[in-house]
């Protein structure tokens, strides 16, 4: 969780930018398609053994987490501007994302918060494998039948 690889010190460049966003983009859909119109009972079902309690606070994860990950650069927006609500939130923190991708083109900034290393390459890398994995754990948890 916390690696920082060789590669991760290498400048953004355009074309991975734009790779990136695409990649964002696809797994947002996947993530939408998955959880868009599914019952507040079933995003607050409490899943035994789930840290994040149920699907709503999965979702909320997701959206905090590429959040955090700005942070850890400096570069987020003010903490009090996250929303309660999980879809804005989730809305809100990508649009973020996808508008300030491009500034970080070239960039060779890194930093260490909390005895991590980040840098703009591994804020990308982070933000796309993230809500890959919990988009296929909600997946998993649906398919389970545990909410028939």
């Amino acid at each position: 969780m916390n690696a920082f690889f060789e590669n991760d010190k290498m400048p953004l460049t355009e074309r991975e930018v734009e790779y990136a966003r695409h990649l964002l983009s696809l797994n947002r859909r996947d993530l939408e398609a998955t959880v868009l119109g599914l019952a507040a009972g079933v995003l607050d079902t409490t899943i035994p053994g789930e840290v994040r309690d149920n699907i709503r606070g999965i979702l909320r994860h997701i959206g905090t987490a590429e959040w955090w990950y700005w942070d850890r650069l400096g570069l987020a927006f003010p903490r009090d501007q996250r929303s309660d609500d999980v879809f804005t939130l989730l809305s809100k923190v990508r649009e973020f994302t996808l508008v300030r991708l491009p500034e970080l083109i070239g960039g060779e900034r890194t930093t260490v918060r909390s005895g991590e290393t980040w840098s703009f390459r591994k804020l990308v890398r982070r933000a796309i494998w993230h809500e890959r994995v919990h988009t296929l754990q909600i997946g998993r948890y649906l398919q389970s039948g545990m909410f028939v």
